[in-house]
């Protein structure tokens, strides 16, 4: 069995007022050594996420990306990737690292949208080649 290395680290505000999230800290395959690094606030960091709060996070963080210089190669703001995923943001630095923003809506059981709403901000070292298992071809 393959191991996963990661460090999960709870946060009560990780930005002003933010509320609770959860920061994960996602080590290499290979080298052992950090490959990227996850926030996640609502659902996965809170029993009862507000809805204002999250998406107020995320237009914030939109705002503060914008205002960098990323690469003009996958470079995205606002695209509908699914019926209950948006990406907010993405975009890759002068070294190519990315830094990339979902929102994630789904509807709960009874079919409201907003009681499972997540914000998961990742910033990946080497997103084009990503240090991690990879399956070779006829091992599977």
């Amino acid at each position: 069995m393959r191991k996963r290395f990661f460090l999960l680290i709870d946060v009560k505000d990780l930005l002003a007022e933010s509320g609770p999230s959860k920061v994960i800290y996602i080590f290499g395959y290979k080298s052992k050594k950090l490959i990227q690094v996850k926030v996640v606030w609502g659902k996965l960091a809170q029993k009862k996420p507000n809805i204002e709060t999250i998406v107020s996070i995320a237009t914030q963080l939109s705002n503060y990306f914008r205002q960098k210089r990323y690469q003009e190669n996958g470079f995205a703001s606002y695209r509908q990737l699914a019926e209950e995923l948006i990406l907010v943001f993405q975009g890759k630095d002068q070294k190519a690292r990315a830094a990339r923003l979902l929102l994630s809506n789904p509807k709960n059981r009874d079919g409201e949208a907003g009681k499972n709403i997540s914000l998961t901000l990742s910033y990946i070292e080497k997103p084009e080649d990503p240090d991690v298992f990879k399956i070779k071809d006829g091992d599977f």
